[in-house]
């Protein structure tokens, strides 16, 4: 070991790769200790159940909420629609069998958030009419324009207070397993009541189009505070 030293260029890689290492470690703790992590989603709903999503992580402190209503709520979903069914559909709508690869990954992500989470906060449902959200898979989307983001969540309040949703993941997305994968993970976040958070690690971190697509989400989890707040909120000890 001595040896290694007495050579200059060894000295250098040494401390270039200690210096490195120094840098990585104050970044994540940097990271996990200055942000202000997402809260759960507030909204407002209008006589017909249609939501009026307002983000609170764009609203400093202190400052009036601008939104379609001056005292949103915050989108929980009914105990008794624990745990929320899921399925998928085509583009068109019409429901993939359980053995398909659409299928395949959609459970496979389900199983990842409720196991990242604690609990088991979402299960499939083979039958479209039982769901109470529909994953859509690929199509044209009505949101982002001419960039569009990999995927979006709608919901619904149905009479009586009961929840629906549509998750709408963009085509070239849903042919990307990898990448499909970390956008549900975030899209489901979305569906169960969480907003975005500014913490880079965070599953709820909002990333552009060319980001998603770069796989510096691969890294990304639910954290631990959006764990309690969805325990907190569905009752889970």
């Amino acid at each position: 070991m001595s040896s290694w030293f007495k050579k200059p260029i060894n000295i250098g890689i040494t401390v270039g790769a200690a210096v490195l290492a120094a840098v990585v470690i104050f970044l994540i703790v940097w990271g996990v200790t200055h942000h202000s992590e997402g809260e759960m989603l507030q909204v407002c709903w209008t006589d017909d159940g249609r939501p009026g999503y307002i983000d609170t992580s764009q609203i400093e402190e202190g400052e009036p909420v601008n939104g379609p209503c001056d005292r949103p709520e915050e989108l929980v979903w009914p105990q008794k629609q624990i745990p929320i069914a899921v399925t998928a559909t085509t583009p068109d709508g019409e429901a993939l069998g359980p053995d398909s690869d659409e299928s395949k990954a959609l459970a496979h992500a389900v199983s990842d958030f409720n196991s990242q989470v604690g609990f088991t906060l979402l299960r499939m449902e083979r039958e479209l009419g039982s769901a109470n959200a529909v994953v859509r898979l690929g199509g044209a989307f009505q949101a982002g324009g001419e960039s569009p983001p990999p995927g979006y969540v709608t919901h619904r309040r149905m009479p009586g207070g009961q929840l629906r949703a549509n998750v709408y993941i963009r085509s070239d997305v849903a042919a990307d397993s990898r990448l499909l994968h970390v956008v549900l993970l975030h899209e489901f976040g979305h569906l169960v009541g969480l907003a975005h958070d500014d913490f880079t690690l965070s599953i709820m971190y909002p990333l552009s189009r060319e980001e998603w697509g770069s796989g510096e989400m691969s890294t990304a989890h639910v954290t631990d505070r959006d764990k309690a707040n969805l325990r907190h909120r569905y009752h889970v000890n």
